[in-house]
C-alpha cells in the first residue's frame, strides 16, 4: 500500500506563510475582508508547485513503504490548497484507487471524455473504489494513510480503446464527436458496444501471437474487438443514421484503428509508460 503523510509546506504568499494558523483560518471561514493572499489567477501568486495546480498549488509529502519507490511518485503527486489535499494524475495510466475505511472518494475536474468513460466502467466499481484517468484529480480522505491506489492495467487498455473511438470522431468534425458522446445517439451506442467488445477480450483474454504482453497487443485487438459483440452492428447503424454527412466507417476506421498511424502512436506513448513503471515496481500494477 503507498501511504500518504501530509506535511504542511510553507509558501510564500504575499507575505504571509501558509502555515497551521492560516490553515485554521481558512477552516473557519475567514471573510472576503482578510488578508488571504492572491487569487490562484493573480500575477502576483506564485506558479504552483511541480505537478500540482493553480487551485492545490502546494506539494505534500508523499511516502511509501518501498524508497525506491519515491521517484514514481511523481506519476500522481499529492497537491494542497491547505485545506484539503488531491491527487492529481499526471500519468499515461488509469489508477485504482481503494478507501479500505469504506466510501467513495470524489472525483474532481473531470472532462467529457472521462466522464463518458467513468459512466462506461462505473457498474463495474465498489462502493469504496474510484479511479482517475490521465488528467484526473481525486479528493483525498482526511485519513488519507486509508487509501492505497494502483494502476490498473486493463481499464489503461480499455481508456485507450475508448479514445481511439471518440477521437475516430473528433478526426470527422468536433460536432460528430460531441454526438458521440450524447446519450440516446446512435454514434454513443457505437462508441460504447465498441468499448465494451475491447473490455471484454481485454479481460477474458484472447490468443495473440505475442506471448509478453506489449503494446502489439493493444493494437492487435482492435481488429478482433471491431466484430465482437455488437460493435459492427452498432457502428454501422451509427453510419446509416448520418446520412450524407461525412461519418467515420466501421470497415476504414474501426476494424483498422490499429494500424493508423496517431492510434499507434497514442497507444506507444501510454503503454510505454506503464510497462516501465510495472517493471519497476511491480506492486503498482
Amino acid at each position: 500500500m503507498t501511504r500518504i503523510r501530509l506535511v504542511l509546506p510553507t509558501r510564500k504568499l504575499a507575505g504571509i506563510a501558509i502555515v497551521a494558523l492560516f490553515v485554521s483560518c481558512i477552516l473557519a471561514g475567514c471573510t472576503s475582508g482578510d488578508s488571504s493572499g492572491p487569487p490562484p489567477d493573480d500575477p502576483a501568486r506564485p506558479p504552483p508547485d511541480d505537478g500540482c495546480t493553480a487551485d492545490w498549488p502546494s506539494r505534500v509529502l508523499t511516502t511509501s513503504d518501498d524508497p525506491e519507490e519515491q521517484s514514481y511518485l511523481n506519476a500522481t503527486p499529492a497537491c494542497t490548497d491547505g485545506s484539503e489535499t488531491v491527487i492529481v494524475n499526471n500519468s499515461e495510466a488509469v489508477w485504482y484507487f481503494i478507501n479500505v475505511s469504506g466510501g467513495g472518494l470524489p472525483i474532481l475536474s473531470s472532462g467529457e471524455d472521462a466522464a463518458s468513460f467513468r459512466e462506461f466502467v462505473g457498474s463495474s466499481l465498489s462502493l469504496s473504489s474510484s479511479i482517475i484517468v490521465p488528467t484526473e484529480m481525486l479528493r483525498m480522505p482526511s485519513q488519507a494513510e486509508n487509501v492505497a491506489w494502483h494502476i490498473d492495467r486493463e481499464l489503461t487498455k480499455t481508456w485507450l480503446a475508448h479514445e481511439v473511438y471518440l477521437a475516430t470522431f473528433e478526426k470527422y468534425s468536433m460536432a460528430l464527436k460531441r454526438q458521440a458522446l450524447t446519450n440516446g445517439s446512435k454514434s454513443r451506442k457505437a462508441v460504447f458496444d465498441c468499448t465494451m467488445a475491447y473490455w471484454e477480450l481485454v479481460r477474458n483474454g484472447v490468443p495473440l501471437t505475442q506471448s509478453v504482453e506489449s503494446e502489439n497487443q493493444v493494437l492487435d485487438l482492435f481488429s478482433i474487438a471491431a466484430g465482437g459483440g455488437s460493435c459492427a452492428s452498432s457502428w454501422r447503424a451509427a453510419e446509416s443514421e448520418a446520412g450524407n454527412v461525412r461519418f467515420p466507417t466501421w470497415l476504414d476506421d474501426v476494424a483498422k484503428a490499429g494500424k493508423i498511424a496517431e492510434n499507434v502512436t497514442k497507444v506507444h506513448t501510454s503503454w510505454q509508460w506503464v510497462q516501465r513503471l510495472c517493471v519497476a515496481i511491480p506492486k503498482f500494477c
